[in-house]
């Protein structure tokens, strides 16, 4: 077993059974979460650029929820794998100032197929707005920036440490946070904070390293019941320009049942270059004809044409049969042939096939009546018994 799968596994387990060596002490005059705040950004806004590249072991449990994209277009949530996978993804992030670059090659497990399929995207934070590409062209997101650095958990290390507090790209709003106190981790003494979240959410802490200009070495968030819901750990150095490069680091995300383990990643960086000129092209993404978009800001779908214009909205919507049916025949035509080679890095696993039900004939339900039914035909009885009265009455007095 190697050595970053016992780190993450032994990480979980303190996690898991609410145990960890950074206990917090209590906090003295000294800790003014304005002055810490002062430092972060001075550390921040000395890397003017990043262009930063790194290698995950992704850990995807058996039978764990499928939060990701499903390959070739399939719903989330689908089918689990049937067994701990543990497969290798490429990641490159480029930062210049506000802006933002990433590419992502990775295997995600897929609801159609049933098997893990490569999945490539790009995307970019220009100018307020977030653009997504994905599956060769076939499928973009358009959206604000929050949207697209909240959903992907993959550049958070990336962001957290160097974009911390940063009003576009930053994961911290400086208002939310409070000190609690001072914490070792992994050795350096830390100043630990608190941030508030909305909508009825745990909260999240970090953990800022003193001996690393307040790098942030560690974070865990909780939700409202004070359950951990995901943890992550950093590792730094200093390079020759006196600048903390971030080197590797351990994501566990916890969103199962029970606190279940989702997924895990160990990453390390293989490429990080900081300061460098980065050319405004890098970050422009243009959708080729046939793009279906999905505009965030509208909530409209529309398909790119051959000149760029969007000349078909797509509003209609699929009802969860609907989807199934399309997602049925997805597999159909997606799945290979029986007996056909095909290059499968994970084979799905035999399901056994249910009994087939013989079809029953379809009986209308009895048609119930509203109130306003029954009022008519109360009124109607009365008139009727009124009228036959009335007609006894006549027919007394005709004979006397």
């Amino acid at each position: 077993m190697r050595a970053k799968d016992v780190r993450a596994i032994a990480c979980t387990v303190l996690i898991v059974c609410g145990l960890t060596a950074d206990e917090v002490r209590g906090t003295d005059a000294a800790l003014d979460v304005q002055r810490i705040i002062e430092l972060v950004r001075a550390r921040e806004q000395q890397v003017r650029t990043v262009h930063c590249t790194w290698t995950v072991e992704h850990l995807t449990p058996k039978g764990a929820l499928n939060i990701l994209d499903a390959g070739q277009g399939g719903p989330a949530g689908g089918d689990s794998p049937q067994e701990d996978t543990v497969l290798q993804d490429t990641v490159t992030v480029i930062i210049g100032g506000q802006k933002l670059f990433w590419s992502l090659d990775a295997w995600i497990f897929s609801a159609i197929t049933r098997q893990f399929e490569r999945s490539q995207a790009i995307a970019a934070i220009v100018d307020g707005k977030s653009v997504c590409l994905k599956e060769g062209g076939k499928q973009a997101v358009v959206g604000p920036p929050g949207w697209f650095t909240t959903a992907l958990l993959d550049f958070w290390p990336v962001l957290v440490a160097y974009r911390m507090l940063d009003p576009v790209l930053g994961k911290v709003k400086p208002e939310d946070l409070r000190v609690i106190g001072r914490a070792e981790h992994d050795g350096h003494p830390c100043v630990v904070l608190e941030q508030s979240r909305s909508l009825g959410r745990g909260p999240r802490f970090w953990w800022l390293a003193e001996d690393q200009d307040y790098c942030p070495v560690q974070w865990r968030t909780e939700r409202a019941d004070g359950t951990v819901s995901g943890h992550a750990a950093l590792q730094f150095e200093k390079n020759e320009q006196g600048l903390w490069c971030l080197t590797s680091w351990d994501l566990q995300c916890l969103l199962g049942p029970g606190g279940s383990l989702v997924g895990s990643q160990a990453a390390t960086v293989t490429e990080l270059r900081l300061n460098e000129p980065v050319a405004p092209s890098v970050f422009e993404i243009t959708f080729p004809p046939g793009t279906r978009v999905h505009d965030r800001f509208s909530e409209v779908d529309y398909v790119v044409g051959e000149k760029g214009e969007r000349p078909l909205e797509v509003k209609d919507t699929l009802s969860d049969e609907a989807m199934e049916e399309f997602v049925e025949k997805l597999r159909r035509e997606h799945l290979p042939a029986e007996g056909a080679e095909g290059d499968k890095r994970v084979a799905p696993a035999e399901q056994p096939k249910a009994p087939v039900a013989p079809p029953v004939e379809a009986v209308a339900p009895p048609r119930r009546l509203s109130p306003y039914h029954w009022l008519l035909i109360g009124c109607g009885v009365v008139l009727l018994v009124v009228a036959a009265g009335a007609a006894l009455a006549r027919r007394k007095a005709a004979g006397g």
